[in-house]
């Protein structure tokens, strides 16, 4: 997410991210995709968690292509808590390297 001036505002990035699960949309499950790879830390946590508030395989595919380059290792536990309320066996699978 980005400001009409093109300045970046990673705390803004974090709310944003934080409100997207209320919204049961397609476009919600993406931008939060997008944002889960973001250089800083807090708004991947917030994108963590706003997938834990989402339901569906295709949060769970999220998390499962993500894992294994998050080096964070508390955005990769709530990414793995994340698998263990929504994964499906196939995400389980990608995350574990199988």
């Amino acid at each position: 997410f980005q400001a009409e001036d093109g300045i970046r505002d990673s705390s803004v990035t974090g709310v944003q991210t934080c409100a997207l699960p209320i919204y049961d949309t397609p476009f919600s499950i993406e931008a939060i995709r997008r944002v889960i790879d973001d250089p800083v830390v807090e708004v991947r946590l917030e994108a963590v968690a706003a997938l834990a508030r989402k339901k569906g395989a295709k949060v769970g595919d999220i998390v499962g292509r993500t894992i294994d380059r998050e080096e964070d290792p508390e955005v990769q536990a709530g990414m793995l808590g994340v698998l263990g309320r929504v994964a499906t066996a196939d995400a389980v699978a990608k995350a574990i390297g199988r």
